[in-house]
């Protein structure tokens, strides 16, 4: 059996892993996944979709954290059961990348549609990097 190990087979977990590593990945390289919340999309619309979960809340504001009318651009904020909570022993990190009521600084810059959707219309930079 071929592979990208030497020597005998490993075992069925290191298998699975040196399989699972060998193939391409459906992200572009580079691309990390998205700290926001998860949203669903319909292949028809024209907008990135709406937050999966009804505990998933998302706001635009503008650059003193006032929410912007829909339609109109702004920043991204987001916070629910599936966002990132705050970073491990890094509160200058967390303080700088979230409000105070606990929504996510994203780094995205969107906007709402008058039906709900949510438009991505770029990034900003004045936020702390994910990593």
């Amino acid at each position: 059996m071929a592979g990208p190990w030497t020597g005998r087979p490993p075992n069925g977990w290191a298998r699975r892993r040196a399989v699972a590593s060998s193939r391409s990945s459906a992200r572009p390289r580079g691309c990390s996944p998205s700290p926001g919340p998860p949203i669903r999309t319909r292949p028809s619309s024209p907008t990135q979709g709406r937050p999966l979960s009804p505990g998933d809340e998302i706001r635009v504001v503008d650059a003193d954290g006032v929410d912007v009318p829909e339609g109109e651009p702004g920043r991204l904020l987001a916070r629910g059961p599936r966002t990132l909570r705050g970073y491990y022993r890094a509160p200058d990190r967390n303080a700088r990348s979230f409000t105070p009521d606990g929504y996510f600084r994203t780094g995205v810059l969107a906007r709402r549609t008058l039906d709900g959707g949510l438009v991505v219309t770029g990034h900003h930079t004045d936020v702390p990097s994910a990593l």
